[in-house]
């Protein structure tokens, strides 16, 4: 292949064909495995249109806000804006799906701002957020669209959305053109080198799981990032990393959906007993797998990183900081 990386510009090699439907390339370089072809923006636009995985209750949406909350009070304490007043912060949370992201900003007194693809969930945290007395700003659209507004972003957050997006460095950039020097980034997305894409793999024709390859899945998760290639790609766009790891399925931290969709051994023992039924034990397994894998070996499904924006732009790879 004549491509080259769209991160670290290095050779590509098909790894991957999914028979009919897109194949899978991986950079030689910095690892980074991506679909081609990849869809067309309208696509996507279309495909995410009233998506079915940001449907959440009121009791869900309020639970994981009060866990988002938690979410940015660990990041705050890690940067330099713990000092300030939160009144005086702007917030932005990017793709916020169901709103529980956007609503945790609210409620921890900063000045909140989301920005969403999906005109359903824009108008359905409205309307929550007037319901709940919740003070945020929603636009429906791009990071692009927001370009023309006043304001900067002391800190913005896009929780497993870098996975989604059809040009990354473009999309980092975008972001950072909505910043000051100093402002940092919050990324959370899946790790390509997790150890249970191995086994899930292994598994795929038999579960009947065919769209998926290692993080990522047709249509959808169109990039699987390496901790290499993920603070590379962060620091050519102008950012300093101030730490990057990897977690487990179920951490509250740093995915607070997974905690609804995966849940502790002893629940899932319970609920299977109650249903009569083995799949809620059979993901209560996968967080445990998950969870000893990060632990052990550092591969865990997620890739959590949390990075502030510098002056100069350098190519080299930034020494990462493992908490």
């Amino acid at each position: 292949m004549t491509e080259g990386c769209v991160i670290c510009a290095g050779p590509l090699g098909e790894v991957f064909p999914f028979g009919d439907k897109p194949k899978v390339v991986r950079c030689r370089v910095c690892g980074t495995e991506s679909l081609r072809p990849l869809p067309t923006p309208e696509e996507l636009r279309e495909h995410y249109r009233n998506y079915s995985l940001t449907k959440s209750s009121d009791e869900q949406i309020l639970f994981l806000a009060s866990l988002g909350v938690e979410t940015l009070r660990f990041y705050l304490g890690k940067t330099e804006l713990a000092d300030r007043p939160r009144g005086d912060l702007r917030f932005l949370e990017v793709g916020f799906g169901n709103g529980a992201g956007l609503f945790a900003g609210s409620m921890l007194g900063l000045q909140t701002y989301g920005v969403d693809l999906d005109s359903v969930c824009v108008t359905n945290a409205i309307d929550f957020g007037r319901k709940h007395s919740f003070k945020m700003n929603c636009f429906e659209g791009t990071v692009a669209a927001l370009a023309e507004r006043p304001e900067c972003f002391d800190l913005v957050k896009a929780s497993q959305i870098l996975e989604h997006v059809l040009d990354p460095p473009r999309f980092i950039s975008e972001v950072a053109a909505l910043q000051p020097t100093g402002g940092y980034l919050i990324i959370e997305c899946p790790n390509n080198r997790a150890a249970f894409w191995f086994v899930k793999n292994r598994l795929r024709r038999s579960l009947g799981r065919l769209d998926y390859y290692n993080s990522l899945k047709r249509m959808e998760h169109l990039w699987g990032y390496t901790k290499k290639s993920l603070a590379l790609l962060l620091e050519k766009s102008g950012y300093r990393v101030v730490f990057l790891r990897d977690y487990a399925m179920g951490d509250a931290i740093f995915e607070p959906q997974s905690v609804l969709w995966y849940p502790t051994l002893a629940q899932g023992i319970m609920h299977s007993l109650k249903a009569r039924w083995w799949q809620p034990v059979g993901y209560a397994g996968v967080r445990q797998f998950d969870w000893l894998a990060s632990r052990l070996f550092g591969r865990g499904t997620g890739l959590a990183v949390l990075c502030e924006k510098s002056t100069a732009i350098r190519s080299n790879i930034v020494k990462v900081t493992a908490i």
